[in-house]
């Protein structure tokens, strides 16, 4: 407050006019006049920090919407960036089926081999499909009788 106090004062001597003689400054009472002003130099300062603290809160508010934003964006584009590899390699592998004169690519081999084992899988769980059907239509026929054939499997081994 002697700070605020200090400063009003010389505020105060900068923006007067010089004084002529001793009998003008015994009039004035500069002590009523400094308690004036500080009062109201307190009141603004209060109400600036006031607005101040409110706008800091609005601040801190609309950075954590931005982070969240730019999160959600991060992750977007991480998305974007698989899909578009995921693109590029289908491209490849149907450029390289398609035009005989695009050689393979590291990323096209690979894809292929994927293609191909995703293909033998398929193979795979068809035949065991096709068991399964064979194992039911058996298994439905009402002369069979599963327990002697389960017996006789177990005999065998």
């Amino acid at each position: 407050m002697d700070i605020m106090k200090k400063i009003v004062k010389k505020l105060r001597r900068a923006e007067e006019p010089p004084k002529k003689n001793e009998e003008e400054l015994i009039l004035d009472e500069p002590e009523e006049a400094e308690e004036e002003v500080d009062e109201g130099f307190n009141d603004t300062v209060m109400e600036r920090l006031g607005t101040l603290d409110d706008d800091v809160a609005r601040v801190k508010v609309s950075i954590n919407d931005i982070r969240k934003e730019v999160s959600e964006l991060k992750n977007d584009l991480g998305r974007m960036d698989e899909s578009l590899k995921d693109i590029m390699m289908l491209y490849e592998v149907v450029s390289t089926q398609i035009n005989p004169f695009i050689g393979e690519s590291k990323v096209t081999a690979s894809s292929m081999e994927k293609l191909e084992r995703l293909n033998d899988e398929i193979k795979d769980i068809k035949t065991i499909l096709d068991d399964i059907l064979i194992d039911l239509k058996i298994l439905t026929l009402k002369e069979l009788d599963v327990h002697s054939i389960v017996f006789d499997v177990l005999l065998e081994e």
